[in-house]
């Protein structure tokens, strides 16, 4: 199902019960009225005895006000996704105003940025383990099937249909041709680099100076224009990230894409990207180990 950004709020709220025997998140969904067949057709897992809670809300009534029904009345503090939009957050603290808003700690963003890790780590079947590695060999098609004369639209098309061949839709790449051999190999050596880095207990500005001091040494630093990743979970493009002044410690499951490149503009550009994931054993774990990993040359992708 595929849900947008709208001007209308559709919300996942958890509260805290109190079970006989130990705290218990109760979920409930904030959805518009008009929209409450759909949101109650999303899989959403609850506790075991307290099922997800839908609250309605029609177009004539403040979602905030309605919203607040199922929050403590004595709470103080409302704790929001750090990404979420501030109309939102206003909208909430205007309807409880002797609450607090704020974003939420690190030890609760550490469970969004970690949980889709853990969820690749102990499950090869989980679904973007199968999408980067089904990435991957669609990209090994592709290349055995191009030739002296193709265009890049052509071999992006070609792409695209590989990819939707496996379920992957709305799929594609950045294709620009040329033979550059040497700058390819840079970048090779600078995602491995970058990899060893990337452990426990490292900080991701770290991982980021890794691959951009080696690139300094080849004296390509000022060809390197971008932060070397992101993290991965329920965004495409989320904390932490891979870049100079970040000082996040690097846990077990913490899942990052790793894509340094080299741009020289009007001449060349190379950009390689896999991503990985933290194991329990604090080392890195590329997500397409299970199609071979990295790529070993340009005509081996």
């Amino acid at each position: 199902m595929n849900w947008k950004l709208s001007e209308r709020p559709l919300l996942l709220m958890i509260t805290s019960l109190q079970d006989a025997k130990r705290p218990v998140a109760q979920i409930s969904v904030l959805t518009p009225a008009f929209e409450a067949s759909r949101a109650k057709s999303l899989h959403i897992p609850s506790e075991s005895g307290f099922p997800v809670r839908y609250i309605e809300w029609p177009e004539d009534a403040s979602p905030y006000i309605i919203a607040s029904s199922v929050i403590p009345k004595d709470a103080t503090t409302i704790f929001v996704d750090s990404s979420v939009r501030k109309f939102i957050a206003d909208g909430f603290q205007n309807a409880l105003p002797n609450a607090v808003v704020l974003s939420a700690p690190e030890e609760i963003t550490e469970v969004r940025e970690r949980i889709f890790g853990y969820d690749n780590y102990h499950n090869k079947s989980a679904t973007f383990n199968l999408a980067y590695q089904a990435t991957l060999h669609a990209i090994r098609a592709v290349h055995k099937h191009l030739y002296v004369g193709i265009r890049e639209s052509e071999a992006r098309s070609f792409m695209a249909t590989a990819l939707a061949s496996v379920g992957l839709k709305n799929g594609g790449c950045l294709t620009l041709f040329g033979e550059h051999t040497d700058i390819w190999n840079r970048v090779r050596k600078a995602q491995t680099i970058a990899l060893q880095a990337a452990h426990s207990g490292a900080l991701t500005r770290t991982v980021d100076e890794a691959a951009r001091q080696f690139l300094a040494s080849e004296g390509y630093a000022q060809y390197f224009t971008h932060r070397l990743g992101h993290g991965i979970g329920l965004e495409v493009h989320e904390e932490p990230y891979l870049r100079g002044a970040s000082n996040v410690v690097i846990k077990s499951g913490h899942t990052f894409s790793n894509e340094p490149g080299i741009y020289i503009e009007g001449k060349v550009g190379v950009r390689l990207e896999d991503c990985f994931v933290i194991g329990e054993d604090g080392a890195p774990i590329l997500l397409t180990a299970g199609a071979g990993g990295q790529s070993i040359s340009p005509w081996a992708p």
